[in-house]
């Protein structure tokens, strides 16, 4: 996934970094996506709730921890299409 892509999504640059550390790492932990990214804890649950409310990320629950990981591809295809889509109609 090229972050150009994300970009297009609308992603910030903390969901990009975010999102990007996720799918790197796989099944990631709070700490997991903190070592990757550097970005304080607390930005991190915001952008971790953004990211799941968009649908491009999701997560289990674990020996009552959560662990995130990226939706499947065909969801950010998804979004991208449906981005798409909009821009389209602005032109007709």
């Amino acid at each position: 996934m090229e972050i150009k892509e994300l970009k297009t999504l609308g992603l910030s640059r903390g969901e990009i970094k975010v999102y990007s550390a996720i799918l790197y790492t796989g099944i990631s932990s709070v700490n997991d996506i903190h070592e990757k990214t550097g970005l304080e804890r607390r930005a991190i649950y915001d952008i971790l709730n953004k990211l799941i409310k968009k649908g491009l990320i999701t997560y289990t629950v674990e020996q009552n921890r959560k662990t995130y990981q990226c939706a499947p591809m065909s969801k950010i295809k998804e979004e991208i299409n449906k981005k798409k889509r909009q821009l389209q109609s602005f032109e007709a």
